[in-house]
C-alpha cells in the first residue's frame, strides 16, 4: 500500500483516490441503516458517505466507492460461476474454501 502526494492510496494496481472517507476519530456522525444481511450491514452517515461494516471491520466509503464494490464483487461472483461450471462440464468437483468440502 502506497499514499501518493494527492490524498490518493493504492494498494496494488488499485487506486482508492476519492473513494475512501477518512474521518477523524472524534467525529461522531449520526448513521442510519440502509440495509443489512447475515454477513454485512450497511449505513449512511450524516456526512453523506457510507460506512459497510462486515463482521469485525467497518469500512468508509463514498458511495462511488460502494457503487465500484458492488460491481467487482459481482464480476467476481460471475466469474466463479463460470470457473464453477466449466469444473461441473470436466467432471470435477467444487470445493468450498472455507468448509473445504
Amino acid at each position: 500500500m502506497s499514499v501518493d502526494g494527492l490524498g490518493g492510496v493504492r494498494y496494488g494496481d488499485v487506486d482508492f483516490r476519492n473513494q475512501l472517507m477518512i474521518h477523524p476519530s472524534t467525529t461522531d456522525c449520526h448513521r442510519t441503516r440502509l440495509a443489512s444481511s447475515g454477513v454485512a450491514a450497511v449505513d449512511v452517515c450524516q456526512c453523506g458517505g457510507a460506512q459497510l461494516h462486515v463482521g469485525p471491520i467497518t469500512l468508509r466509503l463514498t458511495f462511488g466507492g460502494l457503487e465500484e464494490l458492488h460491481a467487482t464483487l459481482g464480476r467476481a461472483l460471475a466469474e466463479q460461476a463460470v470457473r464453477e461450471s466449466r469444473a461441473g462440464h470436466l467432471g470435477l468437483t467444487s470445493v468450498d474454501p472455507i468448509t473445504r468440502s
